[in-house]
């Protein structure tokens, strides 16, 4: 007995290797994409692109100088240090006659009691929460969002 293929039952295999072929490759995509070794390298260039947008300086200001008597200011809280708000930070400095140094970078976890800030004088408990207040500490992280570069 013979039996006859018509074009309907063609097309139908056609069908069903297609597929079978685009899920294979669909497969062999997912599979490539969550190994290490493509994983790391894109979490890195992501993290080397944003650290260059977010701090195009790459050498320290030249008039940078720490205060002579420093006193230290510590952080009353837990988070990660993002930025601080350097405009009235510096008219903090101005108003109160001091000099101040950061002595973190952007995107370092605090603990309490951490000195944070020194100053070139001792200041009042007032003027020291001024400060902190100035800091942003946040509880979470993100890569883009944490990368401030302090100017």
């Amino acid at each position: 007995m013979h039996i006859k293929c018509d074009d309907s039952e063609k097309l139908f295999s056609e069908t069903i290797f297609l597929d079978i072929f685009l899920f294979i490759y669909f497969l062999h995509y997912i599979t490539q994409s969550v190994k290490y070794e493509v994983v790391i390298p894109r979490i890195f260039n992501d993290t080397l692109d944003a650290l260059k947008k977010a701090c195009p300086r790459e050498d320290p200001p030249s008039n940078f100088t720490i205060p002579v008597t420093p006193h230290s200011i510590n952080s009353v809280r837990s988070g990660i240090f993002e930025a601080i708000d350097l405009e009235r930070l510096s008219s903090l400095c101005l108003k109160h006659d001091f000099e101040i140094a950061i002595l973190i970078t952007p995107g370092t976890f605090l603990l309490p009691g951490i000195p944070i800030f020194s100053t070139s004088k001792l200041l009042t408990k007032d003027i020291q929460n001024e400060i902190i207040e100035l800091a942003s500490i946040s509880v979470d992280q993100s890569i883009r969002e944490n990368l401030h570069c302090l100017k």
